[in-house]
C-alpha cells in the first residue's frame, strides 16, 4: 500500500520547522474536537468561522515557505509553475489529516458496532447505518473545509509584484497615481490589497476624504456603501520591513489587526510610524506631484471627512457635503 504523506515526512519536515508544526498538529487536534461535537448542529455561519481560523494559522506558515520569494503565482511577476504545484501539495499534506483522521475513527465506530449488535440482524443494520451516517458527515464536512482552502492558495496565488493605476478627478492633471506594490514588503497586506483592487470595491469613484498637509493622505473607503459591508473584515499585521518614507503606500489602522481597506500616502519622512506597526506595502512611482495636489475638504481639522458617514451614506452624502472633494476615478491593475 502507498504510504500517505504527512507533516511528519522528512521533505516536509525540511520546509516546517517545530513551532510550525506543532501549530499546525494542535489545529488539526483542535479542529477534530470541534467536528467532532459541532458538525451535527453547526450552522453554515459557524463553519465559515472556523474556515477563517484555521486560515488564519495556515497563512502566516504558507508566506513563511514562498512569500520571501513573491509567493507562486500563475501569470506574470510570480514563480514557476513548478513552486505552484509544490505548494498546492504541501497545503494538501497538512491539511489531509483532518480528513483522514475523522474517517478512519468513524470507519472503526462502524466496525466496533456491528460486532457489538452482531447477536441482531436489524440492530446491526441500524448501527452500522447511524456509523456510515456519521463518517458520510465528517467526511462532508472536512473535505468541504480541506477543499476551500486548498482552492484559495491554488488558484487564488498572488504575484511578487504589482501595479495600480488610479485615475483622478483632480484638476488640470491628466497624469494617473500609480503604485508599485511589492509582496515581500507587507505580505497580507499585499495580498488583501490585491483582492480588492480586482474586487468591485473601486467601481464607482472613491474620495480621498482626509488630508493632513506635509503628513498622508488617506483614502480607502468605497463610494458604494454595500462594498465597506462587504469588505469590513479585519486582517493581521505583518512585520514592518520598510520604513514610511516619502511616497510609501500603508494600511490606516485603528489599533493591532485591525487593517480593512483603509490606505494613507505619505506625504514626507513619516519614519517614526514604523514603530507603531504601520508596515508600508507599496510605493507611488507616478504622479506623486498630483497626490500633492488633492484637494483638503476639512482644512483646520486633521481628522477628515467623518468615514462612518461616508462608509454607510456613500458618495452621494459626501458630494452634498464636499463639493469640492477629489476621487479615485478609475482603478487599473497590472
Amino acid at each position: 500500500m502507498e504510504k500517505i504523506a504527512t507533516i511528519k515526512d522528512e521533505k516536509l519536515a525540511d520546509k516546517i520547522d517545530a513551532g510550525d508544526k506543532k501549530k499546525i498538529n494542535d489545529t488539526i487536534e483542535e479542529t477534530l474536537k470541534w467536528l467532532e461535537l459541532n458538525q451535527r448542529r453547526a450552522e453554515t455561519e459557524e463553519f465559515e468561522h472556523k474556515l477563517k481560523e484555521i486560515e488564519r494559522i495556515c497563512s502566516p506558515l504558507m508566506i513563511k515557505l514562498y512569500g520571501g520569494a513573491g509567493g507562486p503565482h500563475l501569470g506574470a511577476g510570480g514563480n514557476s509553475a513548478e513552486s505552484t504545484i509544490e505548494l498546492i501539495k504541501i497545503i494538501a499534506i497538512v491539511l489531509v489529516a483532518i480528513l483522514i483522521k475523522p474517517v478512519a475513527t468513524a470507519t472503526s465506530a462502524t466496525a466496533t458496532a456491528t460486532t457489538t449488535t452482531a447477536t441482531t440482524t436489524s440492530a446491526t443494520t441500524i448501527s452500522t447505518t447511524t456509523a456510515t451516517t456519521t463518517t458520510m458527515t465528517t467526511t462532508a464536512t472536512t473535505t468541504f473545509l480541506l477543499f476551500t482552502i486548498i482552492l484559495k492558495y491554488s488558484i487564488h496565488c498572488y504575484p511578487s509584484t504589482y501595479c495600480i493605476r488610479f485615475d483622478t478627478n483632480i484638476e488640470d492633471q491628466n497624469k494617473p497615481i500609480i503604485i508599485n506594490v511589492t509582496q515581500s514588503w507587507s505580505p497580507l497586506g499585499a495580498n488583501h490589497l490585491y483582492d480588492i483592487i480586482h474586487s468591485s470595491f473601486y467601481s464607482v469613484p472613491a474620495a480621498f476624504f482626509r488630508v493632513v498637509p506635509k503628513f498622508v493622505v488617506q483614502f480607502g473607503i468605497s463610494g458604494d456603501p454595500t462594498q465597506n459591508v462587504l469588505w469590513n473584515k479585519t486582517i493581521l499585521d505583518d512585520p514592518v520591513k520598510m520604513s514610511n518614507l516619502m511616497g510609501t503606500v500603508s494600511y490606516a489602522t485603528d489599533g493591532p489587526n485591525t487593517r480593512t481597506t483603509q490606505l494613507f500616502i505619505n506625504y514626507d519622512n513619516n519614519s517614526r510610524l514604523d514603530a507603531l506597526g504601520f508596515s508600508p506595502l507599496g510605493i507611488v512611482t507616478t504622479g506623486f506631484d498630483i497626490v500633492n495636489a488633492i484637494f483638503n475638504p476639512t482644512p483646520g481639522n486633521s481628522d477628515g471627512v467623518d468615514q462612518d458617514q461616508y462608509s454607510t451614506k456613500g458618495n452621494r452624502w459626501i458630494i452634498a457635503q464636499y463639493p469640492k472633494i477629489n476621487f479615485i476615478e478609475k482603478n487599473l491593475n497590472n
